[in-house]
């Protein structure tokens, strides 16, 4: 091959690779390097093809063949950047990067690459100086506004990332990455019609983007737009039909749409493609305890997060419980997940005393006046105020006790009152019937924005002529827009004296009700269309607690009919009462 025959063969092998024809480009690449061992702008080439192929080893070895022989090139060094970065070597891509920059000072790509890879492995003080120079000579560039928005991410400057990534999207509306960062942001913000909005332009921008569904499918669930997440999670199949995280999120969307059967299935299908996918094992037990299918849920639910948040490093050392015969011998027990959580698994308790064993129960401080008020406990451990453990032959979260002692939906123990409490109760509540009101959950609770409501729109259902007095069980709000007792609460205890001076308690999904239930007081649970998995499906009582009403939305955010309905049971239950 003479110097024009080589120059045609490498202008044509050129042009394919920049239009995409890669598979042309790779055979006319390889016939220079046949005949011309070495040439570095095929050596280059080939390596290109290698590196978006996904052949990233083979691309490290033509690029330094091709930095051998066009030692003075930058975009050589910086596309082996990528391909050392690529395989996971990241000195020697930072050195690529800081090669070609050393070749040629102020080297856009090289710039913004090494850039982000000082975000990736937490430089971010080094990140954001290149990126600020960066930006400083070109400060239309959407790359460095999206390495910019990056850093404001993973520092938690959430405002600053969302101005940052509309600044990129305003420069490259197209780019791809931008617009799902800034949908994730906007949906930790509480703006979810923004995130949707961002996510469906950018499935219609790249219908192919497998990304983009997955996260659209994320962001309709969180708005209740549960039917359209499941349609989205289906399409998005087409792309990629045996993903675990694909198919974890639409038996999700399935559950939120109220359709528990097809969750199972789907989930199923995920663990038959990765049967160790703890995240799927766990929604797959949710689905069955909607389904009442509560020996294999507690299986499943052994895969969630909670039982690897020890309370105390000590823990560690204990050997887990398992169901042996624990008669003569000890255990601690130790709360997990919410309030509400530890109340209604306390249950177990009094079974574990039952069968010989001393058992100390380690808890948060707001639950600790609730159960040092409660017999049979050999003691009380108080998180983080108790350093020492006492000495014991076993441990285990209490959520794992139905587990151990084989729960089925016929066998659970429902025997009330099993908490009591001793303490003072307030003394300036009315006379007469009482209902106590709990709206609001924790707003840490990702699900909380289901399952509280409007205080206003709770209230003006429940107040109509010759009403009972409603009296308010809510921690931490401002202007409650009832007399709040609730409000000057601070632990479980003091919770427990105030619902017992009340004769029914009306509550959303939160530890109130769950602790109303443990007292064996009258109390009716607002429930969302999709509810917690204990609460199971079309049933309006509860098994675990028999003093338990439950009202359940017909449609996602119909508190409306919900509130229709308890209000005319309020009326039939006053009117019997009193």
């Amino acid at each position: 091959m003479d110097e024009s025959e080589l120059e045609l063969a490498l202008e044509k092998a050129g042009a394919d690779l920049a239009a995409g024809n890669l598979e042309s480009a790779e055979i006319q690449y390889r016939t220079v390097l046949e005949e011309n061992p070495g040439q570095p702008d095929a050596a280059y080439g080939l390596g290109i093809v290698a590196l978006q192929t996904g052949y990233a080893e083979e691309a490290a070895e033509l690029l330094q063949t091709a930095a051998i022989g066009a030692p003075e090139e930058p975009i050589i060094q910086c596309h082996l950047g990528l391909a050392w970065r690529t395989l996971d070597d990241f000195p020697k891509a930072e050195a690529s990067y800081r090669k070609a920059l050393a070749l040629k000072p102020g080297h856009r790509d090289s710039q913004i690459n090494l850039a982000n890879l000082y975000i990736e492995t937490d430089r971010l003080e080094e990140a954001e100086k290149i990126v600020t120079d960066y930006l400083d000579a070109e400060p239309n560039d959407p790359a460095g506004h999206y390495a910019m928005g990056l850093i404001h991410a993973q520092r938690g400057q959430g405002l600053a990332a969302i101005r940052a990534f509309e600044r990129a999207i305003e420069y490259a509306p197209d780019l791809l990455p931008a617009r799902v960062n800034l949908a994730n942001l906007l949906l930790l913000s509480g703006d979810r019609s923004g995130a949707i909005d961002q996510l469906e332009t950018a499935v219609a921008q790249s219908p192919d983007s497998f990304d983009a569904k997955l996260n659209l499918c994320a962001a309709l669930q969180q708005a209740d737009r549960t039917t359209e997440a499941v349609t989205v999670a289906h399409d998005a199949l087409a792309l990629a039909p045996e993903s675990p995280e694909l198919l974890l999120n639409l038996g999700a969307a399935e559950m939120t749409d109220g359709r528990p059967e097809d969750a199972w299935r789907t989930l199923d299908r995920a663990l038959g493609v990765a049967p160790d996918y703890a995240p799927a094992k766990l929604n797959r037990g949710m689905a069955r305890f909607l389904m009442g299918d509560l020996p294999g849920a507690w299986s499943d639910y052994e895969s969630r997060p909670s039982r690897g948040v020890l309370p105390h490093p000590d823990i560690a050392e204990i050997p887990e419980w398992h169901g042996e015969d624990i008669a003569g011998r000890s255990i601690i027990v130790w709360a997990e997940q919410g309030y509400g959580d530890v109340i209604q698994f306390a249950r177990y308790l009094p079974h574990l005393t039952a069968r010989g064993a001393a058992v100390y129960f380690d808890v948060p401080p707001p639950l600790a006046p609730l159960f040092r008020e409660n017999v049979g406990l050999a003691g009380l451990i108080v998180r983080d105020r108790d350093e020492t453990l006492p000495t014991v032959d076993f441990q285990i979260p209490v959520l794992s006790l139905p587990h151990r002692f084989e729960t089925a939906l016929e066998t659970i123990p429902a025997e009330i009152p099993y908490l009591d409490c001793a303490h003072a109760p307030p003394a300036d509540l009315p006379a007469g019937l009482k209902v106590g009101l709990c709206w609001q959950g924790s707003e840490s609770n990702p699900n909380d924005h289901r399952r509280s409501i409007d205080p206003s729109l709770l209230i003006d259902s429940l107040e109509y002529a010759g009403a009972p007095p409603l009296i308010g069980l809510q921690y931490d709000v401002a202007d409650p827009p009832i007399p709040n007792p609730g409000g000057a609460v601070t632990d479980f205890g003091g919770m427990a004296a105030l619902i017992k001076e009340v004769d029914l308690v009306i509550s959303v999904d939160t530890g109130v009700a769950h602790l109303a239930g443990a007292l064996g007081k009258p109390v009716w649970v607002l429930l969302p269309f999709a509810p917690d998995w204990r609460w199971m499906t079309d049933r309006a009582d509860s098994p675990w607690y028999p003093t338990m009403r439950l009202f359940r939305q017909s449609r996602p955010g119909d508190w409306p009919g919900v509130l229709d309905n308890v209000r005319a049971a309020l009326k039939d239950w006053a009117a019997r009462t009193e």
